[in-house]
């Protein structure tokens, strides 16, 4: 199993529900809302893609959470989404660790729920991670269907 978080930048407001984080090995430093606006339980389906330079991560979402994400991309062009990550062990981590893995800008509305980051991580850890987050999603789909 595996996590991941979505939380939107936010201006520092002093009230205590959103605060700095420190993203990817290099720290960049993003004021973040400390409620996540969309959650693993909201992956319909992941996968590690091809991309210039290397790869990078797709998440498709459920179609509750797709009304999110086009409600986030089209109000906040310019904000960035950090982007909390946990994911299990594997050869070379000893254990399993959360970390905030990327922070990638807005620049337009998604609207058909496709979100496509590039890590800060090992292509091993990206592997770890979608394989983790469709394990999560395919408990939950089979949660739903025991259900009816």
């Amino acid at each position: 199993m595996a996590t991941i978080r979505l939380h939107l930048e936010v201006n520092q407001d002093g009230t205590g529900g959103n605060g700095p984080v420190e993203v990817t090995r290099s720290k960049f430093r993003v004021n973040v809302d400390k409620e996540p606006f969309l959650v693993e339980g909201d992956v319909a389906r992941a996968a590690v893609i091809e991309s210039v330079g290397g790869f990078a991560i797709q998440i498709n979402f459920n179609s509750e959470a797709l009304f999110k994400l086009d409600m986030m991309t089209s109000s906040h062009k310019g904000k960035h989404i950090a982007i909390l990550c946990q994911y299990p062990k594997g050869k070379t981590t000893p254990k399993s660790f959360s970390r905030w893995v990327a922070a990638p800008m807005i620049t337009k509305r998604i609207a058909n729920g496709i979100f496509i980051f590039t890590p800060d991580c090992t292509r091993e850890e990206a592997d770890r991670l979608v394989l983790g987050l469709n394990n999560v999603a395919d408990f939950a789909r089979k949660a739903e269907s025991d259900h009816f």
